[in-house]
């Protein structure tokens, strides 16, 4: 497992991005597979719904993130987390 935290300069269109990538070295995905993992209900797993994807990926895309997915050549699974950085206003000076 891997995780790692990330700042992409211009990473979005509305500017900078942090970053969450999360890998395993699990089996990977199933040929085909990609093209349905953010599909309500689709599932591989016997007593799987099919949501957990496409909520997380509804909870991202409302923060105006995306999420990526990779199947990397050493085996596995990447997902990485895409989020804009909004420039917090300064504190006031206690007075």
């Amino acid at each position: 497992m891997f995780v790692a935290l990330g700042l992409r300069r211009h990473g979005l269109g509305s500017g900078d991005a942090v970053t969450l990538t999360v890998r395993d070295n699990g089996p990977g995905f199933a040929p085909g597979a990609l093209a349905n993992l953010f599909v309500p209900f689709h599932t591989t797993k016997a007593a799987g719904t099919g949501l957990g994807l496409p909520i997380s990926q509804r909870i991202v895309e409302n923060h105006r993130g995306l999420i990526e997915v990779s199947a990397p050549e050493s085996g596995g699974a990447q997902f990485t987390i895409v989020l804009p950085v909004y420039a917090q206003p300064r504190a006031e000076s206690p007075t």
